[in-house]
């Protein structure tokens, strides 16, 4: 539909819907694809913004698939865009996986550093997922 109406970032963005519900059933290579295009149409379109936020999705399946490393990149690239957007609400997420990649790289330190700081943004604004961190960091070893 979206791709019919010409409405390109509304098609990037389905396509991270499509991308997210193949990374919760386990199809990896095909959540990279949606990734991947997603990215490409939002590169296309220049919005700077939504190329982060695929930069989040592609870092959460490359997490899933124990790709710590190029993980850690995208969101990487996400956090600079989110603070410089003054979007602490996404600046969160890619702390999350920023934190979830480095527990799978085995630094306990940096993962506590960057989950701890998801959580103090997503407390100060009563964010029901800060459960969710506070669990993650249950499990930093």
């Amino acid at each position: 539909m979206f791709r019919a109406a010409g409405e390109r970032r509304g098609e990037g963005m389905a396509l991270l819907s499509l991308a997210d519900c193949e990374r919760s059933t386990g199809g990896f290579d095909a959540a990279l694809d949606h990734c991947r295009a997603a990215t490409a149409v939002f590169t296309g379109i220049s919005d700077t913004w939504t190329i982060a936020w695929a930069g989040c999705s592609t870092g959460a399946v490359l997490n899933a698939v124990g790709r710590h490393a190029d993980a850690l990149a995208h969101y990487r690239s996400a956090l600079g865009v989110f603070r410089d957007f003054g979007d602490h609400d996404s600046e969160s997420v890619a702390l999350t996986g920023i934190g979830e990649a480095y527990t799978g790289l085995g630094d306990p330190d940096q993962a506590r550093s960057h989950l701890n700081a998801a959580l103090d943004i997503l407390v100060s604004v009563d964010d029901p997922r800060t459960g969710e961190v506070e669990a993650l960091l249950a499990r930093v070893p």
